[in-house]
């Protein structure tokens, strides 16, 4: 944890939730622009919506046999197998978030 500076994540001002949020939107913006594009028509941002998949290394947003296999993907390749999993979620479900207005976001 302190190799990688993790305990940035949660220090005043957040840092690193906030260097991680904005990889994730590059990589939004690269690989997923029409998703990217909604959230923020319907008035999400990214460092809003996400932080707390980053933050919780998603025990509270999943099932405790997935939230146990991505925390063990996290301890293997730290956050970039966070963003990974979490740009694989929302490849899976394009479809629908781009369905959905704000109020179902």
């Amino acid at each position: 944890m302190n190799q990688k500076n993790w305990r940035l994540v949660y220090t005043k001002n957040f840092p690193k939730l906030k260097s991680m949020c904005k990889v994730l939107e590059e990589r939004l913006h690269r690989e997923f622009p029409r998703v990217l594009k909604h959230l923020k028509k319907c008035g999400l941002e990214v460092e809003g919506t996400f932080s707390a998949h980053f933050m919780t290394l998603y025990v509270y947003l999943t099932p405790i046999e997935i939230a146990t296999r991505l925390f063990e993907l996290f301890i293997l390749d730290g956050e970039n197998a966070l963003i990974g999993v979490l740009l694989r979620m929302i490849e899976l479900k394009q479809k629908k978030i781009l369905k959905k207005d704000d109020f179902e976001l």
